[in-house]
């Protein structure tokens, strides 16, 4: 998939709009609220979108809420500010905790690095992380009818296991990692790939939702048919990907303590 973005894409106001906390979000908002130490009275919500989980900080904590997305945070009820991630307009070691959910998997490599060079830079004490568990990127593609650009319908262009979260941030140690959120299956590539090619099942899109392409901005896509193809491949893959939690979240405790 090409590694394309487009900031227009953030901006649209229906994606927002469309996100509610349901069962499964819940029970990640739950373990998030378990997660966060004694003692905590200040987080910074790193790539907060529209406030779903900051907002539920508000009641015991003092949180600022930050996204590059002017729409997002049209729903945010915290103090925020419109920044990204990799150049956070934050004082070093301002904030007890940082909080950081669905934000790394959007970015490229060096958005990446840069990003967990600051979210170091300005966290005190802890680091929360969350991201999607295990994601095969190739599973929620998409492809252009316009300009054929092939593209994760989310934008997301990072994957990560249990094992690369937790290695993830040199100056912190991983105290905690979790799997949590509704179970969610995995694709075979090999499958994946009939699918796609031979079956041109892409990812289907709900009717709630708005895709754009990173590349042409159209937002134009025809409707999903089912054929033979995916029905076979779809079901094959049952027997062969177990469902897992949709989530990961970690903790993390900086090695050297700032407080004293």
């Amino acid at each position: 998939m090409n590694r394309l973005d487009n900031k227009k894409y953030y901006e649209i106001h229906q994606n927002w709009e469309q996100f509610k906390i349901d069962a499964g979000l819940q029970q990640k908002i739950d373990l998030v609220h378990e997660f966060i130490p004694t003692g905590v009275n200040s987080i910074l919500d790193v790539g907060c979108g529209n406030g779903l989980i900051t907002n539920s900080f508000m009641t015991k904590f003092n949180v600022l809420a930050l996204d590059r997305s002017f729409s997002a945070l049209q729903f945010v009820s915290a103090p925020k500010v419109n920044s990204q991630a990799d150049l956070l307009p934050i004082k070093s070691a301002s904030v007890v905790l940082v909080f950081c959910s669905e934000l790394l998997e959007h970015l490229d490599d060096k958005t990446l690095k840069d990003s967990i060079d600051e979210l170091q830079r300005v966290a005190k004490s802890y680091l929360m992380i969350s991201v999607p568990n295990q994601e095969l990127l190739a599973k929620n593609a998409l492809k252009c009818p316009q300009c054929s650009t092939i593209f994760n319908v989310s934008y997301h262009y990072q994957s990560f296991n249990p094992e690369r979260l937790r290695n993830l941030f040199p100056e912190f140690a991983c105290t905690d990692i979790r799997e949590v959120g509704p179970g969610w299956r995995r694709y075979v590539p090999f499958l994946l790939k009939i699918r796609q090619r031979w079956g041109n099942g892409w990812f289907k899109i709900p009717s709630t939702r708005k895709v754009m392409c990173p590349n042409c901005e159209n937002t134009d896509f025809p409707p999903f048919k089912m054929n033979p193809i995916i029905l076979v491949c779809d079901g094959i893959n049952k027997f062969l990907s177990p469902r897992r939690p949709y989530w990961l979240v970690a903790l993390y405790e900086r090695k050297i303590d700032f407080s004293n």
